[in-house]
């Protein structure tokens, strides 16, 4: 068997707000904190959420760029008092291993899809729907378009993907229109 496939993957455990016994202040920080690194990640250096702290980076040749900054923000962390889990690290897999990968990663998105649906049916009830997170799910429903329009227009699976974004699209402006 051959690993001739190599993948780059970006591990991290960050603090969160939701962390017992922190200020106002050091919670809006980690917030902050880390949306600022969510979206770097994803449009600076072009990974991929994979699981809630694993992501895949698409690009070999940022990985040295990226390790520069992750030192960067492990010690804006540690600034701030926070211990953090940051690291990249190489797996090496077969093209076998390789396509159990990309299914990995249109599992995540679909769950994400789903997880963005309960939210949507929540918003249903409220006799008012919270614009922020309208807004919210509208940058995640594109943001999940985009992933799919790279890495999986090719797919078989794709079509499943695209119109349960398309639902949820609906659903979201129905509620839109409410506010």
């Amino acid at each position: 068997m051959r690993y001739n496939k190599k993948m780059w993957l970006v591990a991290y455990d960050l603090k969160t707000e939701q962390m017992k016994g922190l200020t106002e202040k050091q919670k809006l920080w980690l917030a902050n904190q880390r949306y600022k690194i969510w979206l770097k990640l994803r449009f600076k250096y072009n990974c991929v959420p994979l699981q809630k702290s694993l992501w895949l980076l698409r690009d070999e040749s940022l990985r040295d760029e990226l390790a520069k900054k992750i030192e960067k923000w492990k010690a804006e962390y540690k600034a701030k008092g926070f211990d953090v889990l940051f690291e990249i690290f190489p797996i090496a897999t077969t093209e076998v291993g390789y396509k159990t990968f990309k299914d990995f990663e249109f599992d995540f998105l679909m769950e994400w899809l789903a997880s963005i649906e309960r939210s949507l049916d929540k918003q249903k009830e409220k006799s008012k729907p919270s614009y922020r997170v309208l807004l919210n799910i509208k940058k995640k429903l594109e943001l999940i378009e985009m992933i799919l329009d790279e890495d999986f227009k090719d797919d078989k699976r794709y079509n499943e993907a695209s119109d349960t974004i398309m639902i949820l699209q609906d659903k979201l402006g129905e509620l839109e229109w409410r506010k």
